[in-house]
């Protein structure tokens, strides 16, 4: 069935007239795109999205150096590390 015959049968069993069903779908549309266009973008704080990458940095140059306990410094005391070897609690490493 061509798209035109598909239009002409849904016209027809919706018993409106072809603008009726035009106005619906661009109703439709537009009220999805509206609530899409009215997201923040970009709230977080520019701080805030610095601090894992502070983290990352610290625990990378501990790695770097073979410094165990600048890498154990990154970790909170109830922290869970899984290693192939098992898990590692807290920050004893």
């Amino acid at each position: 069935m061509s798209p035109i015959a598909k239009w002409r049968l849904v016209t027809r069993l919706l018993g409106l007239p072809k603008i009726h069903v035009l106005l619906a779908l661009a109703a439709f549309a537009i009220g999805f795109a509206v609530p899409a266009s009215a997201q923040q973008k970009d709230t977080t704080d520019p701080q805030i999205a610095q601090q894992p990458e502070a983290i990352g940095k610290t625990s990378d140059e501990g790695f770097n150096k073979g410094d165990a306990a600048a890498i154990a410094a990154v970790f909170i005391q109830d922290a869970v590390l899984l290693l192939a070897d098992g898990p590692v609690y807290g920050n004893q490493l």
